[in-house]
């Protein structure tokens, strides 16, 4: 076995066999430059194998030692690495501090799961391949005459690790060799209706997950986050969506990206889907704190000729504070605003809202501009999705339709399933008073979800017990093919899993990904285990404790 001695003048390179170095020290003379060099393989670690030679021709079992590089005739033994999808980064590091001028970059390697348990090789006589290039230091780029040969041992959903040799044809004859471990890096797509081109990461922080879905404008994804915000991250998102906020144009502004925690998140910016976030915000009583109207009064003022969608929304709930950044040029919202139910809901304002109607205010009225109400939302739906209890019990009693759809196929059932902010004696009372009326309790939404599903994600047992004593089948799946108990044991809804296994709900039932309760729990025990979250460690234990009893 051959390893090399690089001169640190002239980085002339002398090959000498592994057994002369290896537990030695000393100098030696550059044989072209006759500089005197020192080098050293006096380690209790050294042992054959642990030195390889710049080869070009390079074939033999990897070497499966801590990887080391030389870049610029200097040896390096930190290396990071990165592995961003068909994209390896290698940057060497010395006391700390990346090199980041001596990086090396290969491009269209392949993802990880695809090279996963076999050996990768690219050898100097394989055609190139104008997809896979590395670029190196000193403007250096070739997609051919190199000696590549890589494996991947494992791959998490944070990290990889493996096995590479690596010798490129610069002028330097840079070469790295041994064991690597690297980040993996992840990158995510928006598109402007909210979807997305894969899954987030399990392993994301719940901030940055809800930041991704508050701009993106996914609702479903959103709420599962929301209730594990701190009142100041949820602020901050509120801050953040009006700050990147967009008016509908073609233009590439609608563009934007953000990067953490190992993800690079793009989005096409859509204002009818950042409505639908703002809307969600304020419905659950995030309201704007002083910096947030400093960003919305920069916004009135520095483009006073753009119509934001938000100002709508603003301008009925918060009228006086428009007016005072609006200042004397913007008047006071009069006219079809003075008899709008809104404000009288979000007061709980029963008496007003009474008088509305009276008025001659339809019962079952919501305002058809989807840029103010991007959901659909009726009075009934708005009055059960916030604090209005008291509005909602009136609009009951005065003839409001139980099963209103709003854009979602959502009737006002299923907001006191979604509600998380209204007392559960509120909750009770709007629930003893709706179902009675004929409300549908197993009508499917757009999603295929139930009001069920819903209360098995996020709400308390009182609720989803009534549910099930009004006749709701335990057994409907949504259009991903999942049960409300899948949704329990997803959620750790350990109080509503018993009893929708006590109703007579499969214990081993498989949605339609092949999945069981089971191991949805036991997915979010590991989560919760690499996390050290005790908290909801415990909550999963019992889950699948629970599941165990009932066969599952």
């Amino acid at each position: 076995m051959k390893a090399v001695l690089t001169c640190t003048h002239c980085r002339a390179q002398h090959h000498i066999s592994e057994a002369k170095i290896l537990g030695k020290k000393g100098k030696f003379f550059c044989k072209f430059c006759r500089f005197e060099n020192s080098f050293n393989f006096k380690s209790t670690n050294a042992q054959i194998g642990s030195a390889f030679s710049y080869n070009l021709n390079f074939s033999g079992d990897l070497p499966t030692n801590p990887v080391i590089g030389w870049f610029e005739g200097k040896k390096y033994e930190e290396l990071s690495f990165c592995w961003i999808e068909d994209k390896l980064e290698i940057i060497p590091s010395s006391a700390g501090n990346l090199k980041k001028d001596l990086s090396i970059s290969i491009l269209g390697l392949s993802y990880p799961r695809k090279i996963k348990g076999f050996r990768f090789d690219v050898i100097p006589g394989d055609p190139g391949s104008p997809q896979r290039q590395i670029l190196g230091l000193r403007n250096f780029s070739t997609n051919s005459s190199y000696r590549l040969s890589i494996t991947v041992i494992e791959e998490t959903e944070s990290a990889v690790t493996g096995l590479i040799y690596l010798a490129l044809p610069d002028p330097d004859k840079t070469y790295l060799y041994g064991r690597y471990k690297a980040e993996k890096m992840h990158i995510i797509n928006f598109l402007e209706n909210g979807s997305y081109d894969k899954n987030l990461p399990s392993y994301l922080s719940n901030f940055v997950s809800a930041k991704a879905y508050s701009l993106a404008g996914s609702i479903l994804y959103l709420q599962e986050c929301f209730t594990r915000l701190t009142e100041e991250e949820k602020l901050q998102l509120l801050e953040l969506l009006i700050e990147s906020w967009v008016v509908d144009s073609s233009s590439d502004s609608h563009k934007f990206s953000f990067s953490a925690e190992n993800v690079v998140f793009n989005f096409i910016l859509s204002e009818k889907k950042m409505m639908e976030s703002l809307v969600f915000f304020l419905a659950n009583h995030v309201l704007p704190s002083n910096s947030i109207w400093a960003i919305i009064e920069g916004k009135i003022k520095n483009h006073p000729s753009l119509e934001f969608a938000f100002l709508q929304v603003f301008k009925k709930r918060f009228p006086d504070e428009i007016q005072k950044i609006s200042g004397n040029n913007e008047q006071t919202p009069t006219g079809p605003l003075e008899r709008d139910p809104s404000v009288a809901i979000q007061k709980d304002d029963h008496i007003s809202l009474s008088a509305l109607l009276d008025s001659g205010l339809p019962i079952d009225y919501l305002v058809e501009d989807t840029k103010v109400n991007p959901f659909g939302f009726n009075i009934l739906h708005e009055s059960f999705y916030g604090l209005g209890a008291k509005c909602g019990l009136l609009l009951l009693e005065k003839g409001a339709n139980p099963n209103f759809l709003d854009k979602n196929g959502e009737t006002p059932l299923f907001k006191i399933c979604q509600n998380n902010e209204m007392a559960l004696k509120d909750k009770v009372l709007l629930l003893d008073a709706i179902l009675p009326l004929h409300a549908n309790v197993d009508h499917q939404s757009n999603s295929g979800m139930t009001s069920l599903h819903w209360c098995s994600m996020f709400c308390e047992p009182t609720i989803a017990k009534k549910l099930i004593q009004s006749g709701a089948n335990i057994h409907l799946l949504d259009n991903q093919g999942f049960a409300a108990l899948h949704e329990a044991c997803r959620y750790g809804n350990t109080s509503v899993l018993a009893l929708l296994l006590e109703a007579g709900a499969d214990a081993k039932l498989l949605g339609k990904n092949g999945k069981s309760g089971r191991d949805f729990a036991t997915h979010e025990l590991e989560n919760a285990e690499l996390e050290g979250d005790e908290e909801k460690k415990a909550k999963f234990q019992r889950i699948l404790s629970l599941l165990a009893v009932y066969g599952g």
